[in-house]
């Protein structure tokens, strides 16, 4: 596929690391450091691999009956084509984004800090202080922390500035790698979501995410709201260029 990174999304793991003879924390964080060092190899012949799976394409579609390549035509051109913009396009900065809870980073005298005034929550969760056993480890490996702010139990209100801060003050999380979760459940959220969003861009946050797409869900809106405050750029060196594919996902 070409994908340029990976994110790793492993849920709850403090749990299972609960378990007699788990050590899911250590297994995470080696995860991380390997990735980011087979990472780090893949720039020196990403070009010279979308050329060679292109031409393997190519003779794979060549070698098709003249009935076969009717039906197959568009996928395997749109692809041949991709691959050739891959090529010429310098290779990219292989991210690694890690998605945990807005509770991984606290403060050690209040594991509730983020916790809306009047809004109803439980004692604790296994999972809070969960980033303080990744980042100091795995960090520097880590280009985005990914933040779930909408995984909460219900009745429970979140203070979305708090859970960032959270992050920056007691992870050490540099504001540019973090991005804010939203589930756009209504047109009132989204509304509500663009005063978080506006902090955000004056904090220099880096930038925000929607969950998820379902039915019901104002997703559009909360993407075209995120678009418009925080304008996002290009994060890792040069932007690349390709073609613009139909509604089918096809450019031929």
């Amino acid at each position: 596929t070409f994908a340029d990174g990976v994110d790793l999304d492993f849920e709850h793991f403090a749990e299972f690391d609960q378990i007699p003879g788990s050590n899911e924390t250590e297994a995470f964080n080696a995860l991380i450091l390997n990735l980011r060092a087979e990472f780090n190899g893949l720039e020196a012949r990403w070009a010279a691999a979308a050329t060679a799976r292109a031409a393997a394409m190519q003779k794979d579609y060549d070698a098709l009956e003249d009935w076969q390549k009717e039906g197959a035509k568009a996928y395997y051109m749109t692809t041949i084509a991709y691959l050739k913009e891959v090529a010429a396009n310098d290779a990219p900065h292989f991210e690694i984004s890690w998605t945990t809870r807005f509770n991984a980073f606290l403060p050690k005298d209040d594991n509730m800090n983020y916790v809306l005034p009047g809004s109803r929550h439980p004692a604790g969760f296994a999972t809070d202080y969960e980033g303080d056993k990744i980042f100091p480890v795995s960090g520097e490996a880590i280009d985005t922390v990914n933040i779930m702010a909408y995984d909460q139990d219900p009745g429970m209100g979140l203070n979305l500035t708090t859970i960032l801060l959270n992050f920056n003050a007691y992870g050490k999380v540099p504001t540019e790698k973090l991005s804010m979760g939203f589930e756009p459940f209504s047109t009132e959220v989204v509304k509500s979501d663009e005063a978080w969003v506006h902090w955000m861009r004056a904090n220099n946050i880096g930038g925000g995410f929607v969950w998820a797409v379902e039915e019901g869900a104002d997703c559009e809106a909360e993407a075209a709201m995120l678009n418009r405050v925080m304008q996002p750029t290009w994060r890792f060196g040069k932007a690349p260029t390709f073609t613009k594919c139909n509604a089918n996902g096809l450019t031929h």
